[in-house]
């Protein structure tokens, strides 16, 4: 079973229209729905869209370009904005995309004026030639059908940029609440890289920042260009479309947390060990006996955790064990593709998980917390072996 995987390379940065163009080079074939998608949207009756051929003479492209005799600054709050998709005859699954980038953008404005959700009102962002891009954004990306995303660093930008509450330090406080655990860089070129709508869309797609992947298959490009120039680089957003068969293993990051204990009692270190492990973020915990200095007997903790969440975690780590001081890294990681799924039977309703290996084969485990609330081993071993079986015999979709 093959899937399509698009990785996204902010050469230039992203904004809504370069995802567009981008999109557009990369699947020209779905140009005449998305204008169709368009006519859904009736504020936006008034306005044109220009799709051109665009050459830096370095590489080429698309521009997308929005016309129209009303692109000023727009002051729309966003329920009303909200409401326009909502009421749209667009796709259910289009208006669900684009009200999720639209809500990305609100709540980062919401977080930096510090207002409710619906006192939001949205300026750039609310003028018809951005409520463009997210419409078209959103009819491209469910279009395409796109199983994964990934992306590379980003390009923070530097300087000033005007906006309705006067200039704002790059990147704008926007952006910067959209790309919060987000990898950046500072590449030393001025100007705006990243903007509210394109860092809206790149949240919505909850891309993959990891550098392993899977062997893929390169099945095409597209370039989408910025209306900015810069010296030497080309203002450009590529994207690289992927054919990936589905693999039964998976990569990613992890974080790693390690530290050592030579003066907290068992008892108390296995209550501050079990409160770790019900900790937000955290994936699991091991400890095993070590030599410390002095030649002192030593315990070594070891911690899996979402790198997301690795300083909150290490600060968990800090006062619920004796511990000064916390080692973290992250790493990558490589897990079997799993589903916790339940087996019923005349008997018995008993949850498991099960596993793909590589070879194809599934293996299943049945959750050892049901298996405790059984008397006797006898029981608990019959039952494990022969729900296991069953379920390994005829797989569900993992």
């Amino acid at each position: 079973m093959s899937s399509v995987h698009i990785h996204i390379d902010p050469v230039g940065g992203i904004a809504g229209d370069m995802f567009v163009s981008a999109m557009l080079d990369l699947y020209p074939e779905h140009k005449e729905g998305m204008l169709e998608n368009l006519c859904c949207i009736p504020v936006l009756d008034e306005i044109e869209v220009e799709i051109t051929p665009h050459s830096d003479s370095v590489l080429t492209g698309k521009r997308f370009s929005v016309c129209g005799s009303d692109l000023g600054h727009h002051h729309a709050h966003y329920p009303s904005l909200r409401n326009v998709i909502s009421d749209s005859s667009m796709t259910q699954k289009t208006k669900d995309f684009a009200g999720r980038i639209l809500l990305y953008l609100a709540e980062a404005e919401a977080a930096v004026h510090g207002v409710e959700l619906d006192q939001v009102t949205l300026h750039e962002v609310g003028s018809p030639d951005s409520l463009t891009d997210i419409v078209c954004a959103a009819y491209l990306i469910n279009a395409v059908e796109v199983s994964a995303w990934s992306c590379a660093s980003l390009p923070a930008g530097n300087g000033r940029v005007s906006s309705a509450h006067g200039e704002l330090p790059l990147p704008a406080p926007a952006v910067v609440e959209l790309l919060k655990g987000y990898p950046v860089h500072n590449d030393g070129r001025d100007g705006e890289r990243v903007t509210p709508t394109g860092a809206a869309i790149l949240r919505s797609l909850n891309p993959q920042f990891s550098t392993r992947r899977s062997p893929m298959k390169l099945i095409g490009s597209g370039h989408g260009f910025g209306s900015s120039t810069f010296q030497g680089m080309s203002n450009v957003l590529r994207l690289t479309a992927f054919e990936a068969k589905k693999k039964s293993v998976q990569y990613e990051k992890i974080a790693i947390l390690e530290f050592e204990v030579d003066d907290q009692s068992p008892e108390d270190l296995s209550i501050g060990l079990d409160r770790i492990q019900n900790f937000k973020g955290v994936v699991d915990v091991i400890q095993f006996p070590a030599m410390g200095k002095k030649n002192r007997m030593t315990v070594h903790v070891q911690i899996l955790a979402s790198q997301e969440q690795v300083e909150e975690v290490a600060a968990k780590c800090l006062l619920e064990t004796s511990t000064l001081g916390v080692r973290f890294s992250c790493i990558d990681r490589m897990t079997l593709r799993r589903a916790e799924v339940v087996h019923e039977s005349e008997d018995a309703v008993v949850p498991l998980k099960v596993a793909q290996r590589p070879d194809g084969q599934h293996t299943a485990k049945v959750d050892a917390e049901h298996l405790s609330t059984i008397d006797g081993y006898r029981k608990r071993k019959r039952l494990k072996q022969a729900v296991e079986q069953q379920v390994e015999r005829d797989p569900p979709q993992v």
